[in-house]
């Protein structure tokens, strides 16, 4: 009797230690994006006001936009689904700058950092840090890829989570253009 108590309490051990380690993997790692999730918001414009610095060394708030579409891609060079999700903003971006579209990626890690990461991926739109994660913070980012889509105005027209395919980017900017 006294065995089978020690089994199931070794067990049992086990079990939590496995459930702990798991969840410190999951909450360690990059938001997934097994299913794009898209939302629509307004909020206060505070976050207008944040500077962010260029990866050129100058300096923009997003307030310097207004009466621009902008987008913004908050993203890790680390992370894998910003990885693979490259591809498909890259077009986006190339297929509507041209129509007064600003597109901007935004991220946490240091100047040197990122400046690598635009010369080897050939990335030619705004780059900005946000070392202190306020901007972030300001729009509730909870994990990259996060695309945060403004109107002209500067309000939040969308914020779409993970990686997302061409038409559904498309689709939440198509009124803002029509407007």
């Amino acid at each position: 009797m006294l065995l089978m108590r020690i089994e199931y309490a070794v067990v049992m051990l086990a079990l939590i230690v496995a459930v702990g380690i798991g969840l410190a993997v999951t909450l360690g790692r990059p938001s997934p994006s097994p299913t794009p999730q898209s939302s629509t918001v307004i909020v206060g414009g505070e976050y207008l006001s944040y500077s962010l610095k260029t990866i050129d060394g100058g300096t923009i708030t997003l307030a310097d936009f207004q009466g621009k579409i902008v987008v913004i891609e908050f993203m890790r060079t680390t992370c894998p689904h910003c990885e693979h999700f490259l591809p498909t903003f890259k077009k986006f971006c190339h297929k509507y700058r041209d129509m007064g579209v600003v597109f901007i990626s935004v991220s946490i890690e240091p100047t040197d950092v990122l400046q690598d990461y635009v010369k080897t991926r050939g990335i030619d739109w705004l780059v900005a840090q946000d070392p202190m994660g306020r901007l972030a913070s300001a729009l509730n980012i909870k994990g990259v890829p996060t695309i945060v889509i403004l109107n002209r105005n500067g309000e939040i027209h969308s914020v779409l989570v993970g990686e997302q395919p061409l038409s559904e980017l498309e689709r939440k900017l198509q009124p803002l253009l029509q407007g």
